[in-house]
């Protein structure tokens, strides 16, 4: 990865408004943890050239990284009305959105993403979890399935969506999500607290 930044570079050095250069570089630099360098790569790139989606995606995705969520958000949302169909830039829109507990906006990115990716676990979970937030249970739960359809071994949308059926009154049933957890994650912590408190009230009847 050295050798291809050097040659990046020098490219650069020869034409520093060689768009693609600059992109790569930026891509390059990210992929070895140089989050600063590829930002300022990727800034090179869209003063240059500011159509270029993808460069605006990953210098969303580069700011992420180092903490300015609030400063990725026109990157994403450039991102987005030059390639509205991107999924990935709905995604990781959808979890900046929802890091600042905008959950209404996220859920609509998520939305957006599963029209192109409708199979996909990481988004319906995190669809679900913006749900979850909102208080639309039903939604929740439903999306919570569905990811668990194709990640049944993730403690974590089990837990989430045993909140989301005690949430309902479904008690049982959220007992099982937990169990199911804590089979998958026998240290979750949460999860263990809910099935006592569940069992609790179960001897208290």
């Amino acid at each position: 990865m050295a050798g291809a930044i050097s040659q990046y570079q020098r490219a650069l050095a020869l034409n520093p408004r060689h768009a693609d250069a600059a992109y790569n570089l930026g891509n390059a630099l990210l992929q070895t943890g140089q989050e600063a360098e590829a930002i300022a790569a990727y800034d090179r790139v869209v003063e240059t050239q500011p159509d270029f989606a993808e460069a605006h995606s990953n210098l969303a995705n580069a700011l992420v990284q180092q903490g300015r969520v609030a400063d990725a958000i026109p990157h994403y949302e450039k991102a987005l009305a030059l390639r509205p169909n991107d999924a990935g830039a709905h995604y990781n829109l959808g979890n900046v959105l929802l890091q600042m507990g905008r959950s209404e906006a996220a859920i609509a990115h998520y939305q957006n993403a599963l029209v192109s990716k409708p199979n996909d676990a990481a988004i319906h979970c995190n669809l679900a979890t913006a749900f979850l937030l909102g208080g639309r249970l039903d939604e929740a739960v439903a999306h919570y399935q569905a990811g668990l359809k194709s990640r049944p071994d993730d403690a974590g949308p089990h837990y989430n969506l045993g909140l989301a059926l005690l949430r309902l009154g479904r008690q049982e049933e959220a007992k099982e999500q937990f169990k199911s957890a804590l089979q998958l994650k026998p240290d979750h912590a949460a999860a263990q607290q809910q099935l006592k408190q569940l069992e609790q009230q179960d001897r208290a009847r």
